[in-house]
C-alpha cells in the first residue's frame, strides 16, 4: 500500500470513529454544538495538515493502520480539540458550565422508568458539577470517549499518575454524592428492576 493511500486509511478510520465523540467532548466544553463542529471540523483539518507534513519523513517501521498509531492520532485529535475549545473560551472571557449530555437512547420500557432515569441523569449532573473541572474531565474522556490513562494524560497536558488520581477522587466523591441513588431498588409495581 503507498504511503497516500495509507494516510487516506488513516484519515477515514478516525473520522469515523472518532468524529461523533470529538463533538460530544467539544460541545460539552464549550456548551456550543455549533461551534463544537466547527472546533472538531478545525482539528481534523489541522490532522490533514500533519499527515501530509510527515510525508517527507521516512516511513515507521509499522503501517498507518496499526492500531498503535491510531490510537496516538486518536489522541493527538482529542487535545487538538481540547486546545481549539480552550482557545475560544479565552476569545469569549467567559466560563460556561460543563454539563453531561443525555446524548443515550432511552431504552426505557415504561414512561415511570424514562421518567426516574432523567431523575438519575439530571441528579449525576448535578453531582458532577461538584467536582473539579479538571476531575469532570477526566471522567468524561475515560468514560464518554473511551481514551486510556495515557491518551487522557496527553490531552490534559498531566501525567498518567495524575490522571488515575484524578478518576479515583473524582469517582469516590461521586460514590457518596451518589450514595442513596446507587442502593437497590426492590421490584417496581410494574414488575420491571428499576
Amino acid at each position: 500500500m503507498n504511503r497516500d493511500s495509507e494516510e487516506a486509511t488513516l484519515f477515514y478510520e478516525l473520522l469515523s470513529t472518532c468524529e461523533s465523540k470529538l463533538l460530544l467532548y467539544a460541545d460539552a466544553l464549550i456548551g456550543d454544538v455549533e461551534a463544537a463542529r466547527d472546533l472538531v471540523q478545525e482539528s481534523f483539518l489541522k490532522f490533514t495538515k500533519a499527515l501530509r507534513a510527515r510525508k517527507g519523513r521516512p516511513t515507521e517501521e509499522t503501517s498507518s493502520a496499526d492500531g498503535e498509531e491510531q490510537r496516538r492520532w486518536k489522541a493527538w485529535l482529542f487535545t487538538v480539540t481540547r486546545n481549539g475549545a480552550v482557545d475560544l473560551l479565552r476569545k469569549r472571557k467567559t466560563l460556561v458550565p460543563e454539563e453531561v449530555l443525555m446524548s443515550l437512547p432511552s431504552t426505557c420500557p415504561t414512561p415511570r422508568r424514562a421518567l426516574e432515569r432523567a431523575d438519575l441523569v439530571n441528579r449525576v449532573r448535578q453531582c458532577l458539577e461538584r467536582l473539579t473541572r479538571s476531575q469532570r474531565e477526566a471522567i468524561r474522556l475515560r468514560f464518554q470517549d473511551d481514551l486510556s490513562y495515557k491518551e487522557i494524560a496527553q490531552v490534559m497536558n498531566v501525567s498518567v499518575t495524575n490522571v488515575g488520581f484524578l478518576l479515583h477522587a473524582g469517582l469516590k466523591k461521586l460514590r457518596e454524592l451518589l450514595k442513596d441513588e446507587l442502593q437497590p431498588v426492590p421490584l417496581g409495581c410494574d414488575g420491571e428492576n428499576r
